[in-house]
């Protein structure tokens, strides 16, 4: 897997991961999570498509972590 490969897998993860971190924990509507699960789960297809499962592994984590990242900044937001 080539370094491109994996730089574009860390860096679509990111924007999934960052985009499910907007979604607010008491206004979580069905139809929002449904948009963002469904975008989410055609991005990782496609990267398993066009670069292989490895490279939708990478995005996966990449992805989690950016969620995780997102959340803790916006609970520092929120105490301040």
């Amino acid at each position: 897997m080539s370094g491109l490969i994996i730089l574009g897998s860390i860096g679509i993860g990111a924007v999934i991961g960052w985009l499910f971190g907007v979604l607010e924990p008491h206004r979580k509507l069905f139809s929002q999570i449904l948009a963002v699960g469904t975008a989410g789960l055609l991005v990782l297809l496609d990267i398993v498509w066009q670069a292989g499962w490895q490279a939708a592994l990478i995005a996966f984590g990449s992805g989690f972590a950016t969620l995780l990242i997102h959340k803790l900044w916006r609970k520092a937001l929120r105490q301040h």
